[in-house]
């Protein structure tokens, strides 16, 4: 994956675990165990801020479902 345009915070690591998806065909013998990420712009410089996450913060925003 090229980075080359600004992105932060949840889209971020998005495109991150986007791009290191693992593949695998095996009738055509093709494995992808991770991928490259190649940054252009400086994004890993913010990639700190959009990993700390407070897990309080996030239990008091996700709600489970009784369903």
């Amino acid at each position: 994956m090229y980075l080359d345009k600004p992105i932060r915070d949840h889209t971020l690591l998005q495109a991150i675990a986007r791009g290191n998806r693992p593949y695998e065909n095996e009738a055509q013998e093709m494995v992808k165990t991770h991928g490259f990420v190649l940054d252009f712009i400086g994004i890993f410089d913010k990639l700190e801020k959009a990993l700390a996450f407070d897990s309080d913060e996030i239990n008091a925003i996700v709600r489970t479902s009784s369903c």
